[in-house]
């Protein structure tokens, strides 16, 4: 029978989550509401606290609240993202006094630099813990539980390292040029990545292993989960090649990502009223 304290591994990592979702996650944006609304004076220095908001909610908070993987690459993560939100945050306020190029803009473009690279081995150390959990593993069961989401969760994980990787470039990039932003284009298709590549598939796996628990029917089979996945990944590629790339092909990305979402929903809702296809789950 587990112990009581690896029951307990992911409680450092939802603590950490919800410390980044209430200071320079939702913390951030009621100043940038508030920026906003009362028509104070925009420049560099918003357009860095919305960046550092973003990065805190998608990385800081959704990141932590799902990476329960490894507990020794919490740290990595928890100053790396402590870095980015300090970092982007005091060049947002040195940009506000056109001080970029000082002494403090150089600590703060380094800082921003340095926290790129360490998310980035925290990452790593995740992905070394899960090939040597792989390696050891047993062979899976026909009925093993991972089975109908091992997809949505490998488009999942795969979208989180990319989103890793890119990030790393972009701070170092941005300490280089002396800047306190990241280029738009980029920041826009890192948002992307993360919010539809990395969140919307673990949702959707959520989905998949709690809805017939609840319903008391059985998984859906793989045959037809597939295929949205197919389509949801090809509409991401295609969205993104227009956000890096120009190439007009964002629309039909778009129309797949939405499509291949709509036909998620009518399925559940197939298992959540039951059908032929999904019997009752034996001791029900």
């Amino acid at each position: 029978m587990p112990s009581s304290k690896s029951q307990r591994v992911h409680e450092p990592f939802v603590f950490a989550a919800l410390v980044f979702a209430l200071t320079p996650g939702f913390g951030l944006v009621a100043v940038i509401v508030a920026a906003f609304a009362f028509q104070w004076n925009f420049g560099a220095w918003w357009i860095a606290s919305v960046q550092a908001h973003g990065h805190a909610q998608l990385f800081g908070w959704a990141g932590l609240a799902r990476a329960e993987l490894a507990p020794w690459a919490l740290a990595c993560f928890v100053a790396g993202f402590t870095l980015h939100a300090l970092s982007q945050l005091l060049l947002a306020i040195l940009a506000a006094q056109n001080a970029v190029e000082s002494l403090w803009g150089l600590l703060g473009r380094s800082a921003l630099a340095l926290s790129g690279i360490v998310e980035l081995i925290g990452a790593a150390l995740v992905g070394m813990m899960l090939v040597s959990s792989f390696r050891r593993a047993r062979p899976l069961a026909p009925d093993a539980p991972i089975l109908p989401v091992r997809l949505y969760l490998a488009t999942a994980l795969a979208s989180f390292a990319l989103a890793t990787i890119l990030n790393a470039a972009l701070a170092i990039d941005t300490a280089l040029r002396g800047s306190c932003l990241y280029l738009a284009v980029w920041n826009d298709a890192l948002t992307h990545l993360m919010i539809m590549g990395f969140i919307i598939p673990i949702a959707l796996a959520l989905s998949i292993r709690k809805l017939p628990l609840f319903v008391r029917l059985a998984f859906p089979p793989s045959r037809r989960l597939t295929p949205i996945l197919a389509s949801y990944v090809a509409g991401l590629v295609l969205r993104l090649t227009e956000q890096l790339f120009g190439i007009q092909v964002g629309g039909l990305g778009d129309m797949l990502e939405g499509g291949a979402l709509l036909a998620f929903s009518r399925d559940q809702r197939r298992v959540s009223i039951g059908c032929r296809h999904c019997p009752l789950q034996p001791g029900y």
